[in-house]
C-alpha cells in the first residue's frame, strides 16, 4: 500500500529481476499516504535503534528513485529550533553526528529569513539536505512503473491463507492466488492481515491532526520547520501553503 515507505525492494525491482508480481490493493479510506507530509530528512535521533539504519538506507535512495520514476523531490532544507540555550547546543551536536551535509546554526534573524513565521525569540540548526515529496505521487509513479515492467494490480481486499508453513496464498473475493512469496505493505492494516498467519504485530492506528494554511508570501523556496521541544512540524508548498502536523 505505501510502496513509497519501502524503496530498497520496489515492485519495479522484483519485476525488473525476473519474478512474476502481483500487487493486492483494496483503496482503502484512511491512508497515510494521501495525508502524510512527504518530509524526506536525514535521521539523526537515537542512532542506536535497529530502525536508524533503515531511514538512514531509505532517505539516501530518494535522489535516484525520484529519477527513474520521473517525480518530484524537492531541496528546501530543514529548520531545527529553539530558544538559544542547552537544548540547541545538544541538537547541533547530534545533527552534525547523523546528518549528510553541514548543519549551520542561525540567530533569531537569520532563521526568520529562510520562514518568516517564526517566532521572535527562536534560533535554528539549518539543514540543506531536507527533501519534500508528494506521497500520492511517488506512489502512483511506483505502481506505473512497476505495470510497465510487468507487474499485475489487483483492486479488492486481500486474505491470507496460512498454515504451519507460513502464508500458502492470498485471496482476493472469489480468486485465490498462490505465492512462493508474500509481502504485507498495508499500514496499519497490516496487523489484522497477519493475524491469519498466527502472527502478532505491534503496528496500531494513530489520529493525526493537519492544518493548511494560506499565507501572503511565495512559499516555494521555504525551509521545513522542526521545533525541538514538540511533537509537531511545518511544512511549506509551492502554492502559498503552510501545512502544520
Amino acid at each position: 500500500r505505501d510502496l513509497h515507505s519501502f524503496p530498497t525492494r520496489r515492485s519495479s525491482d522484483l519485476t525488473d529481476g525476473g519474478a512474476e508480481v502481483l500487487l493486492v490493493d483494496d483503496d482503502r479510506d484512511g491512508r497515510a499516504t494521501y495525508a502524510g507530509a512527504g518530509i524526506v530528512g536525514w535521521p539523526w535521533r537515537n542512532p542506536e535503534r535497529p530502525i536508524f539504519e533503515l531511514q538512514r538506507r531509505s532517505v539516501q535512495t530518494y535522489p535516484e528513485l525520484a529519477a527513474r520514476i520521473r517525480a518530484s523531490l524537492d531541496v528546501v532544507g530543514e529548520l531545527f529550533v529553539a530558544r538559544p540555550g542547552p537544548l540547541l547546543d545538544d541538537a547541533e551536536a547530534a545533527l552534525a553526528r547523523g546528518t549528510a551535509g553541514p548543519v549551520r546554526r542561525l540567530e533569531p534573524e537569520q532563521a526568520r529569513e529562510l520562514f518568516p513565521y517564526l517566532a521572535p525569540e527562536l534560533a535554528a540548526l539549518h539543514v540543506a539536505t531536507t527533501a519534500r515529496v508528494q506521497g500520492d505521487a511517488i506512489r502512483d509513479r511506483l505502481l506505473d512503473a512497476a505495470i510497465a515492467a510487468g507487474a499485475e494490480v489487483v483492486t479488492g481486499r486481500a486474505e491470507l491463507d496460512a498454515g504451519p508453513a507460513g502464508v500458502r496464498a492470498v485471496s482476493v473475493g472469489s480468486r485465490r492466488i498462490e505465492a512462493s512469496d508474500v509481502v504485507v505493505a498495508a499500514g496499519t492494516w497490516s496487523a489484522e492481515l497477519l493475524a491469519a498467519a498466527g502472527v502478532s504485530l505491534a503496528v496500531a492506528p494513530q489520529r493525526g491532526q493537519i492544518l493548511h494554511l494560506g499565507v501572503e508570501e511565495e512559499t516555494a523556496a521555504m525551509a521545513v520547520v522542526q521545533p525541538l521541544d514538540a511533537d509537531h512540524y511545518l511544512l511549506p508548498f509551492a502554492d502559498r501553503r503552510v501545512v502544520v502536523g
